[in-house]
């Protein structure tokens, strides 16, 4: 599988949650690289489970600015 690459595009021009986006992109990428390469079983639990950890914080972490800039679509 191709790397997802990080460009203007995926940009929401919040720079913090940019910057989650960019994690999350490294942590996929690292994961289909793993995967790819045949690393070993514990290995690529250990990068699922963070991506699945980085995942749901950014998810609670866009919640929080939603609420603290009372984002209307919240």
């Amino acid at each position: 599988m191709k790397d997802l690459i990080w460009d203007n595009t995926l940009s929401v021009q919040i720079q913090e949650i940019d910057e989650d986006h960019r994690r999350l992109v490294d942590l996929f990428n690292l994961l289909n690289h793993a995967v790819e390469d045949g690393e070993k079983k514990d290995y690529i639990d250990a990068i699922l489970e963070e991506l699945i950890s980085c995942t749901v914080w950014h998810f609670r972490h866009e919640e929080r600015l939603m609420l603290k800039y009372a984002y209307d679509g919240y």
